[in-house]
């Protein structure tokens, strides 16, 4: 979620749910990875491939230090 304004679904019945349970969104629209945002600080997720049953991951959860790996800072800065 990204925006004050986002949501995943309105009036969707769910079976009961608990912390630690994963849940699968699928068809997400932006939130796919050519449209993914990393303005707020936020970490893209992995991608998961799933076909006739079967599901791969086909890119990695991005971390906290991808975020900033390639950043450089200057000597008078640190």
């Amino acid at each position: 979620m990204c925006e004050s304004g986002d949501y995943l679904g309105k009036d969707r019945k769910l079976p009961p749910v608990e912390r630690g349970d994963l849940l699968a969104i699928y068809d997400v629209g932006a939130y796919g990875l050519s449209m993914a945002s990393q303005y707020v600080g936020n970490t893209r997720p992995c991608m998961v491939m799933v076909k006739s049953g079967k599901a791969d991951t086909v890119r990695e959860r991005e971390t906290c230090e991808d975020l900033t790996r390639l950043d450089k800072f200057p000597d008078w800065l640190k």
